[in-house]
């Protein structure tokens, strides 16, 4: 008999724009079997993941609905905070979403995107390396975007 599937939808985030003290941004982690699926990544996706218990490694795939800030303004955080703390396991992020994703990464996460430098030390400076690499990390950051 094959065992039962857990099936979790956390609640990360809703509404809009407008910040308010227990809404804001959008963002919403679906887990199967204890890997996860986020779904949008607004304002401060990863800090309120930190304060409900998920772990950012647990997601292997990213989905956005659409590109407002509302929706992804985290990416950049939530993306090098995955990989900061990653084991070498996790594989790389698999990004998706509307036909500007793809570039939305690249113009973000790319050799020579916003946090390229940010990237770049954290790969090649030694004490850098040595401190993520001390935790069992490997040395390359990895999150890839995909057109829909």
């Amino acid at each position: 008999m094959k065992p039962k599937s857990t099936v979790r939808l956390h609640i990360i985030g809703s509404g809009c724009p407008d910040p308010k003290a227990n809404r804001y941004g959008s963002a919403f982690l679906l887990e199967l079997d204890g890997h996860g699926i986020l779904i949008d990544c607004g304002p401060a996706t990863t800090y309120k993941m930190a304060r409900m218990g998920l772990d950012p490694r647990q997601v292997r795939h990213m989905f956005f609905t659409h590109h407002h800030f509302d929706h992804n303004a985290d990416f950049p955080c939530f993306a090098l905070t995955r990989w900061d703390q990653s084991r070498g396991h996790e594989g790389p992020l698999m990004v998706y979403g509307p036909p500007p994703t793809k570039a939305f990464t690249e113009e973000l996460l790319g050799k020579r995107g916003a946090f390229a430098i940010d990237w770049q030390s954290r790969r090649e400076h030694p004490a850098s390396l040595a401190c993520h690499m001390a935790r069992g990390g490997v040395p390359a950051p990895a999150a890839t975007g995909h057109p829909r």
